[in-house]
C-alpha cells in the first residue's frame, strides 16, 4: 500500500509539473501567459511572442488591455470565453472618452466589440431618437446613475443617444458592432457600455459597464503559416470588422481549454481541475488516506440507510423523489383538477416519447403527439429539459397555477406527472399548432379574420388573467409560439412555465429577466421586474406582428435594425399606418379593424408603462367599445419616473459569462 500510494504521489507531481509548464508558457517560451497569479488562455498573452498581447497589472493578477486612455484609464479583462471567442472588458462610465479613442481602445488588430454590446453616447449628438431601439433603453435612474459616476456636470440627462449593433444572423460579419453607426450619431463621447447575454435557459441579462470584444487571428484555415488548432478543436472562418478573413479555434462541446496546440489545447471539461483537487489531497496527507476511505465507506451506508427510511417514507405518502430531493409535498399544494399519470401510461401514449411524435421543441423542453386510450383522447405530452436547472421549479409552476385557471382561451392541463428525474406535462392537443407557423408559412396567407379573431382570444384570456382571476397571474412569456390553435382555430394561450402569481399589488415581485427578446418591455430587462404591465407590452408587439406579418426586429435597407414598434409608430405619424399591414394579405382586410389592431398595439407598447391601458382598456377598443387613444405623432422617450433612492453606482460588475 505505502508503494502504491508513493507511485501515485510521483505520477500526479509529474503529470502536474508538465501541464503547469505548458499552461504557463503556451508552447515553449514564445508566449508568456501568466500575470502574477494568473494565467489566461491562448493566443492571448503578455511576450512578443503572444498573437495577441496585453498588459499586466502583477500587483493584482489583472490582464488589461495595452492602450491606457488620456485620462490614464485602464480597461481591465475581466473574463474570457474560449468557446465563443470573446472577452469582456470593463469599461467604467465616463464623460471624456472620445468616440475616437473609445474605437482605439476597443478596436484593435485582432479584436473589436461585439454584436451583443450597446454603446451609450453622449454631448452634441445630432439627430437623438432615445425611443428608437426599445431593447436599448434604460430608466432613468439607471441613466442618472451612470452620469452621476462619470461625473458629468450641467449635462441634460436625455441627451444621450444609443446605439445597439445588428441582431446576429447568418452572416459572420454582424458578430461585431457597426462603429459606422457610432459616428453616424456624430456625438462627443461614449458615456457607457452595456452587454446583451442569454444563459442556458434562454433568460436574457443585461450588464452596464462591461463591453464584450470579439477575437481572431489572421488567415484563414488551412492556410500555410496559420495557428494550428489542437486536437478535438475545430477551426472557423470569420470575417473580421475590415472586411478580411481570420480564423478561430475552439474546443468541441464537451471538452475544454482554449483549443490551440500552442496553447493548452482540449481536455475533458472537468479532468484538469479534478486533477488539481487529487493533488491538493494526497499532498495533504498520504497517510490518511486508509482512514479517509474507512470513514468513507462507514458515511456512505449511514447515509443510504437514512435516505432508504426517507425514501419509505414518501412511499407511504405517495411521494417520489427528483433528483435526490423530496419534492411531492411542494407541488401537491393547491393541485386539484388535473389527474396524475404514471410515468409507463404517458410512455405508452407517446411511443416512449419517440421522436416521430416530437412536435417541437422549446426553452424548457420538448412536446410529444400522444393518444390516452383510456380517455380516447388525443394529447399534448411536455417533457421539462433534464438540461435546465430551472426545471423543476417550471414544472411546479406550472402545474400549479394552470391547474386553478378555467378559460376557453387557455391550453387545458389535463394532467401531469413525475418520476425519477422525468417531469411531464399533458395537455390538450392543439391540432393547427403555434400562431407563428401560421403567420410565417410559405405556402399559404393566414386571412385576416382569423387574426383578428386571434388577438381578441389572447386578450380574452390575458383580461382572465389580470383581472378575473381570485389572484393576478402575470404570464411573463407572451409570443406568436406560445400561443395554440385549436382544430376550429380559436387562440389558446399556453406555456405558463414563467408565469408568477401576484399577492399585493399590480407589480410583480419576481427578480430575474424572463421572457424573449423583442416581446420583454424594455423596463424589466434592466430591472428585473415583470408586472401585469409588462405582459401588456408583450401583447402589444404580438398586436402589431399579427397585423404587419413582421417580426419584432426589422433590417431595413441601409442593413439597420429596429423594433417593430418603432417602424409602425413613424407610418402612424405621418398619417400611413395601414401601410404597415402585412403586403402578404394584398389590401384584403378590413381597414378599420387594421387600423385598432395597430393603433392599441402601439398603446400597449408606449415607452412609458404609465401610458399603457390596462388589458380590459385594451380589450374594449379593439372591440370598438370605446374609442381609439390620441398617441403623440412621435413615438415618446421611454421615461419611467423619477427615482425612488440613488443608484450606488449605476453599474454593475459582471461575474460570470456564459456561452451563447
Amino acid at each position: 500500500m505505502h508503494h502504491f500510494f508513493l507511485s501515485l504521489l510521483i505520477f500526479l507531481l509529474l503529470d502536474e509539473t508538465s501541464y503547469s509548464a505548458a499552461a504557463v508558457s503556451g508552447g515553449g517560451d514564445l508566449c508568456s501567459r501568466r500575470c502574477g497569479g494568473a494565467t489566461v488562455p491562448y493566443p492571448f498573452g503578455f511576450s512578443p511572442g503572444c498573437p495577441i498581447p496585453l498588459s499586466c497589472d502583477a500587483s493584482t493578477s489583472t490582464p488589461i488591455l495595452p492602450y491606457i486612455g488620456d485620462n490614464g484609464t485602464r480597461y481591465r479583462v475581466i473574463a474570457f470565453n474560449s468557446t465563443t471567442s470573446t472577452v469582456v472588458v470593463g469599461l467604467p462610465p465616463s464623460c471624456s472618452r472620445s468616440v475616437p479613442e473609445a474605437r482605439m481602445e476597443l478596436s484593435r488588430g485582432n479584436y473589436d466589440v461585439s454584436s451583443c454590446t450597446s454603446l451609450f453616447l453622449r454631448g452634441g449628438c445630432s439627430g437623438i431618437n432615445a425611443s428608437a431601439g426599445a431593447g436599448c433603453s434604460m430608466p432613468v435612474d439607471v441613466l442618472s446613475g451612470l452620469l452621476r459616476t462619470a461625473r458629468c456636470v450641467g449635462n441634460d440627462d436625455t441627451a444621450v443617444a444609443c446605439v445597439a449593433s445588428a441582431v446576429p444572423n447568418s452572416t459572420v460579419h454582424d458578430q461585431f458592432l457597426r462603429w459606422e453607426k457610432v459616428e453616424k450619431k456624430r456625438c462627443d463621447d461614449v458615456l457607457a457600455s452595456s452587454v446583451f447575454l442569454l444563459t442556458a435557459e434562454g433568460m436574457a441579462t443585461v450588464e452596464f459597464g462591461v463591453a464584450e470584444l470579439g477575437w481572431w487571428l489572421n488567415e484563414t484555415c488551412g492556410a500555410g503559416g496559420v495557428e494550428g488548432c489542437a486536437a478535438n478543436a475545430t477551426c472557423t472562418n470569420v470575417q473580421t470588422p475590415k472586411g478580411d478573413m481570420g480564423h478561430r479555434c475552439a474546443c468541441v462541446a464537451g471538452m475544454a481549454g482554449d483549443g490551440f496546440m500552442a496553447g493548452d489545447g482540449c481536455s475533458l471539461a472537468s479532468s484538469s481541475k479534478h486533477k488539481q483537487l487529487v493533488l491538493v489531497a494526497v499532498l495533504t496527507s498520504v497517510v490518511s488516506v486508509v482512514f479517509l476511505l474507512s470513514l468513507s465507506i462507514t458515511a456512505f451506508f449511514l447515509i443510504r440507510r437514512n435516505t432508504m427510511k426517507k425514501t419509505k417514507r414518501a412511499l407511504k405518502r405517495g411521494t417520489t423523489l427528483f433528483r435526490g430531493e423530496l419534492v411531492d409535498e411542494e407541488l401537491d399544494q393547491g393541485v386539484e383538477g388535473p389527474r396524475r399519470f404514471s410515468y409507463n401510461e404517458l410512455a405508452v401514449a407517446t411511443d416512449n416519447l419517440s421522436d416521430d411524435r416530437a412536435l417541437g421543441r422549446g426553452g424548457f423542453g420538448s412536446v410529444y403527439r400522444g393518444f390516452m386510450s383510456d380517455m380516447n383522447h388525443e394529447v399534448a405530452v411536455k417533457r421539462v429539459s433534464e438540461t435546465s436547472r430551472q426545471g423543476w421549479k417550471e414544472f411546479v409552476s406550472e402545474v400549479r397555477i394552470i391547474s386553478r385557471l378555467r378559460h376557453r382561451n387557455l391550453v387545458q392541463l389535463i394532467g401531469w406527472c413525475h418520476g425519477g428525474d422525468e417531469l411531464l406535462l399533458v395537455y390538450e392537443l392543439m391540432h393547427n399548432g403555434s400562431l407563428d407557423t401560421h403567420l410565417y408559412r410559405s405556402d399559404y396567407v393566414f386571412t385576416w379574420p382569423v387574426r383578428y379573431e386571434t388577438v381578441l382570444g389572447v386578450g380574452s384570456a390575458l383580461l382572465y388573467l389580470h383581472q378575473d382571476t381570485e389572484q393576478r397571474v402575470v404570464h411573463r412569456d407572451i409570443k406568436p409560439s406560445n400561443i395554440m390553435l385549436d382544430a376550429s382555430f380559436t387562440a389558446k394561450l399556453g406555456d405558463f412555465g414563467l408565469a408568477r402569481l401576484i399577492n399585493d399589488g399590480r407589480r410583480s415581485h419576481t427578480t430575474g429577466i424572463a421572457g424573449t427578446m423583442g416581446y420583454i418591455d424594455p423596463e424589466s430587462v434592466l430591472a428585473g421586474t415583470a408586472s401585469v404591465e409588462s405582459d401588456v407590452y408583450s401583447f402589444g408587439v404580438v398586436l402589431l406582428e399579427v397585423a404587419s406579418g413582421q417580426r419584432p426586429a426589422l433590417v431595413q435597407e441601409e442593413g439597420d435594425v429596429i423594433h417593430l414598434v418603432q417602424w409602425v409608430w413613424e407610418l402612424y405619424g405621418r398619417g400611413l399606418i395601414l401601410d404597415a399591414a402585412d403586403k402578404r394579405l394584398s389590401g384584403e382586410f378590413e381597414g378599420r379593424k387594421m387600423e385598432r389592431v395597430m393603433v392599441v398595439g402601439l398603446w400597449c407598447a408606449h415607452p412609458d408603462r404609465g401610458m399603457r391601458p390596462s388589458i380590459r382598456q385594451a380589450m374594449n377598443a379593439l372591440r370598438f367599445e370605446a374609442p381609439l387613444p390620441g398617441l403623440p405623432l412621435r413615438m415618446p422617450v421611454a421615461t419611467y419616473g423619477s427615482p425612488t433612492k440613488p443608484s450606488s453606482s449605476g453599474t454593475s460588475v459582471l461575474s460570470r459569462i456564459s456561452g451563447r
